[in-house]
């Protein structure tokens, strides 16, 4: 059995204290009386209905103690089925995880700013769906539409570079993985524009489109309904790629072939071509500055849908039960016991 409010179990050790309390006070005075009488008359008084009415007095008291106590614990039995509708916009977030992110010209590095910029961004959402997507070369859903923006948090804390087995960077993987979660949320024959919702993707990286997929993120943009708002992570001026050793330690940088430090850049073009292409807008985390926090207005400003109730399934509050047994001893103690008492003086 589970309790909504177990500190008040706390009662259980104050009536202890006061039932010791009130026993040694009745042994105290039970060695009084064998004091002033005969053990033949004590034995009479020990039987006598009074004492008797008295100890049951004290039971029905501890045991309306006993149920209040465990009223005010809140006993939770059962299930109760509640439930939640959200209203708001589905929206997925692609994080490039490619090796040019750890560049540290927008400390701490490219990566572990998205990542900062996406907590916030998600923090002031109310009532959308986010997913969350990583992609490299190919792209992996981290986390499907969800209300819990905690999960999200969760899952950004895991993400590092290197998370997926193919290195470069394709902008068309994220949109297709992204397209497939859509249509998860719709029911069988349901269409994405008969359920009314708007697909959202998000898509955070640094430009560099190593695989030059640029149209085809464009493609399956539009042939899906897929609305794009792109976040370009970086500078102009670049920084180079550092290269770690497994204890984080940073040992030396990415080199070409020649030898040469590779400088990675923020590529913009590309970015702000799929967002305008697709009906979304352009945005950027530099290193001083970031407009990330004006998508939040753009979304507020979306057409919000229902999305289908969740069923929440409850324990039930059953304090009600010992609460009714408390106030029946209570009365008893007032009502029941004195009558008894009247009635057998009266004999």
């Amino acid at each position: 059995m589970k309790f909504g409010f177990w500190w008040y179990s706390a009662g259980f050790l104050a009536l202890f204290l006061v039932l010791i309390v009130i026993i040694f006070y009745r042994r105290n005075q039970k060695q009084n009386l064998a004091a002033y009488f005969l053990p033949d008359n004590l034995l009479k008084l020990n039987e006598s209905s009074w004492l008797k009415l008295n100890s049951l007095r004290l039971t029905f008291w501890t045991l309306a103690m006993i149920f209040g106590i465990i009223a005010l614990m809140g006993p939770l039995l059962g299930e109760r089925t509640r439930e939640v509708k959200h209203r708001g916009v589905d929206l997925i977030i692609g994080l490039d995880v490619s090796n040019s992110m750890l560049a540290q010209d927008v400390l701490p590095s490219r990566l572990e700013k998205a990542k900062l910029e996406i907590r916030n961004f998600v923090g002031q959402l109310n009532g959308d769906r986010v997913g969350l997507i990583v992609f490299e070369n190919d792209a992996f859903l981290q986390c499907p539409l969800t209300s819990d923006y905690s999960a999200i948090s969760l899952y950004l804390d895991a993400i590092t570079t290197g998370y997926l087995p193919t290195p470069g960077t394709n902008l068309a993987a994220p949109l297709e993985s992204a397209d497939e979660a859509f249509k998860r949320t719709l029911t069988i024959g349901e269409t994405q524009k008969e359920a009314g919702k708007s697909k959202i993707m998000i898509l955070v990286s640094d430009g560099e489109d190593h695989e030059g997929s640029t149209e085809e993120a464009i493609k399956i943009a539009m042939e899906n309904g897929i609305k794009v708002f792109t976040v370009g992570v970086g500078t102009a001026a670049g920084g180079p790629i550092p290269v770690k050793d497994r204890s984080g330690k940073v040992v030396d940088f990415k080199r070409d072939r020649t030898g040469n430090v590779v400088t990675t850049q923020l590529k913009e073009d590309g970015l702000a071509r799929v967002a305008d292409e697709t009906g979304g807008e352009y945005f950027r985390i530099g290193a001083t500055a970031s407009d990330f926090y004006k998508l939040n207005e753009v979304i507020e400003k979306m057409t919000k849908t229902d999305f289908k109730s969740s069923e929440v399934l409850d324990l039930d509050n059953k304090f009600q039960y010992p609460l009714a047994l408390s106030v029946f001893f209570l009365l008893a103690n007032l009502f029941i016991i004195p009558s008894v008492k009247k009635e057998e003086e009266a004999e």
